[in-house]
């Protein structure tokens, strides 16, 4: 578990936050990955952190329920993000088939993701593939078709924020929904579930 100070984490969050938080550094501008949970409510446990996640288990204090939660920030390149897709497959599913995974992908799975033609299909493939091996699905995100944009003159629009979850998640969390919030200052469309 990466330290922080915690004066740094009560400015980004709020206290309630502030022993209850995984860190995976960012390496210069990209790749980092901050999840925290509400200790009045939620605990952490068995936290994996690999080159591109962060797995841990959300304990309820409520009643004692187990959820996985995988947070993905996906590399560039064609090879890392092959090497990013095998991670994901190596993650072993929890025992109750309750998972999470959310992040930023970096990598699309159908044309309809982006507003153009430049597609690998490779990687397209592969990333299908590994949905498919994990057996997941999307959540739909509501009032917003992209998530990122590059923001130039030929602009780019994708979809590579992503939430996925086994069919048991869904099941559990039968009402959710996931919308898109107004993003000031991101090229990134913030959501909340």
């Amino acid at each position: 578990m990466q330290v922080m100070d915690h004066n740094v984490v009560r400015r980004t969050v709020r206290a309630k936050f502030v022993n209850s938080y995984i860190v995976l550094p960012a390496e210069q501008t990209r790749g980092g990955i901050f999840l925290a949970v509400n200790e009045d409510f939620l605990d952490l446990s068995d936290i994996v952190l690999t080159a591109n996640a962060i797995t841990a288990q959300i304990n309820m204090r409520a009643d004692g329920t187990r959820l996985q939660i995988t947070v993905v920030y996906g590399p560039q390149g064609e090879a890392a993000k092959l090497q990013f897709l095998q991670e994901l497959k190596n993650i072993p599913p929890p025992e109750n088939d309750r998972w999470l995974i959310v992040g930023d992908f970096n990598l699309i799975y159908q044309a309809e993701d982006k507003n153009n033609s430049n597609l690998n299909r490779r990687l397209m493939g592969a990333f299908r593939a590994t949905i498919d091996h994990l057996r997941l699905k999307e959540i739909k995100l509501n009032g917003r078709r992209f998530t990122w944009s590059n923001q130039q003159e030929n602009q780019t629009l994708t979809r590579i924020d992503r939430l996925l979850c086994t069919p048991k998640w869904e099941l559990f969390f039968p009402s959710c929904f996931l919308h898109s919030l107004p993003s000031l200052m991101s090229d990134h469309t913030p959501r909340i579930l």
